[in-house]
């Protein structure tokens, strides 16, 4: 993915950045922190900016890349699932007590989000996020990738949370696919984003 590609994307969907020659920026309010990807003299990086200090902004690196799509990728995805969750997945959890089983059902159905993106019988759907009952107080939430092998799981959760954990998370995978399926309509992108991706993104 190119700096332009990504700017252009991210804004169309609500998520302003801004593009300013090797570096494109998360737009954000005066002395509000902010991410950043950033082409250095030897490799790409993804840095977070502390604006928010009296005297001169502080970064601090967090991951760097030896190519600049998977860096601008990288970016990418975690900028747009920050914009997701706060701006679409969390108006709808926040005010929910307690999550069960049946609550994330009728979530995902009001949403109109199809079965295929979730399960919880261990059937590891295609590109799906399930839920696996670690013992009778805990679960684990898990991205199940398109080989239908696990890619990415949480830590042992409370019932209550991991349910809440589980919801949000296909929410975010139904957005994101959903916008895959635009862009490559479009012919935006030419490709599907590959599970190692989503993980990001998730």
């Amino acid at each position: 993915m190119k700096y332009e590609e990504a700017s252009m994307i991210l804004n169309k969907v609500g998520k302003e950045v801004i593009l300013s020659g090797d570096k494109l920026i998360e737009k954000s309010g005066q002395g509000e922190n902010y991410y950043q990807v950033q082409k250095t003299e030897k490799n790409w990086e993804y840095s977070l900016i502390y604006s928010e200090r009296k005297d001169a902004p502080k970064k601090k690196v967090i991951k760097k890349f030896s190519n600049e799509e998977i860096a601008v990728k990288y970016f990418f995805l975690k900028q747009l699932s920050s914009h997701y969750y706060l701006n679409f997945v969390l108006p709808t959890s926040k005010n929910e007590v307690d999550f069960t089983k049946e609550i994330v059902k009728q979530k995902v159905s009001v949403l109109g989000i199809p079965s295929s993106y979730y399960d919880f019988k261990d059937k590891r759907k295609p590109s799906s996020i399930q839920v696996e009952k670690n013992n009778e107080n805990n679960l684990i939430v898990q991205f199940i990738g398109n080989d239908q092998q696990i890619h990415l799981e949480t830590l042992p959760l409370e019932i209550e949370e991991g349910y809440e954990v589980m919801y949000e998370r296909i929410y975010l995978l139904y957005l994101l696919k959903t916008l895959e399926k635009e862009l490559m309509n479009s012919n935006v992108l030419s490709s599907n984003f590959t599970d190692e991706d989503i993980c990001v993104y998730l």
